[in-house]
């Protein structure tokens, strides 16, 4: 498996070195415009040898987005050499662009099957490893005021408290949340978190939410905060519960206090504040909920809360 890996990390590095290369292409070329003959001629060739040097990278599946980009280049060329009539539209280069598009969406294919190797590995070891996110700095800024409202969890077992969450989508669906009695759901999954959440349903089901570069925020959202450090010890001086059985149990608290089943949203668990948190909501709010996804299965593989910092890998061990 390593050596499958290392391959795959090779690739992410080099797609990402023709994505920075193929932007100062397209960026080179950008006021060629107004330039004079020679200059427009010494431009192009030069692209022309960058161009090269991206095809003799030979990743898979860049070829033909590249033979794309010399032959528009070399066409140009041709033109501006021999004295056709150009005007501004024709000496705007198009396929640089298509070729930067495509070479993130090859890194970024890469990359899921790189954060899928990882799960796997960890899994093994009884660890699971959610794929890294990087939230939008302003979803983080604007929600930070909501930070003060969340119960301190320190020297408590557990805390429940109301939170803006972020929702993000990962390939690969996911298994069953590891709580007993928690709902399972499955989903058909898109990479773009806009595509995949629909706002406008959300809001006619009575959420209030943000779109922040795509991802959606909701506000006002259910959690229940765990504290492992202060789960109550067995003779054999371990856990006497997991953190999912703890959130089973004030989620089942919480159910018969309001009178109103609860269910958890997702099987993903968010580390924040010295807690793992979990998110949950009425079944008649879930079932609003899943009228904003694909075939009304909202089953979610990563998640936070909106005014932390995602940039960290999230960890939690399975095996207790």
């Amino acid at each position: 498996m390593s050596d499958t890996k290392s391959a795959v990390e090779q690739r992410i590095v080099k797609l990402d070195r023709l994505v920075a290369r193929t932007k100062a292409i397209a960026l080179g070329l950008a006021d060629l415009y107004v330039c004079n003959k020679p200059n427009r001629l010494k431009s192009l060739t030069a692209a022309m040898k960058t161009v090269d040097a991206l095809r003799a990278e030979k990743v898979v599946g860049t070829r033909l987005v590249i033979d794309t980009c010399m032959n528009e280049l070399t066409s140009l060329r041709e033109g501006i050499f021999t004295g056709a009539a150009l005007d501004k539209s024709d000496l705007q280069i198009q396929t640089c662009a298509a070729a930067v598009g495509k070479f993130q969406e090859l890194m970024a294919s890469a990359r899921r099957r790189l954060d899928s190797m990882k799960r796997d590995n960890a899994e093994e070891q009884g660890i699971e490893v959610e794929a890294d996110v990087d939230y939008s700095e302003l979803a983080i800024i604007k929600n930070l005021k909501e930070k003060a409202k969340l119960p301190e969890i320190k020297g408590k077992a557990f805390v429940v408290g109301r939170a803006p969450v972020v929702i993000v989508t990962t390939p690969g669906g996911g298994s069953s949340s590891g709580v007993p009695g928690a709902k399972k759901v499955t989903f058909q999954q898109k990479d773009n978190p806009s595509n995949f959440v629909n706002r406008t349903v959300l809001e006619k089901g009575g959420f209030s939410v943000d779109n922040i570069d795509g991802y959606a925020i909701i506000h006002d959202q259910l959690v229940i905060g765990v504290n492992k450090s202060m789960i109550e010890l067995d003779k054999r001086g371990r856990p006497a519960e997991t953190i999912q059985e703890v959130a089973q149990r004030v989620m089942t608290s919480l159910s018969k206090a309001s009178k109103k089943q609860m269910t958890l949203v997702t099987d993903g668990v968010y580390g924040y504040g010295g807690g793992s948190w979990f998110w949950i909501m009425p079944e008649k709010e879930m079932s609003l909920f899943s009228k904003a996804f694909p075939g009304g299965h909202p089953k979610l593989k990563v998640w936070g809360l909106a005014f932390a910092n995602h940039s960290q890998t999230m960890v939690r061990r399975t095996k207790v």
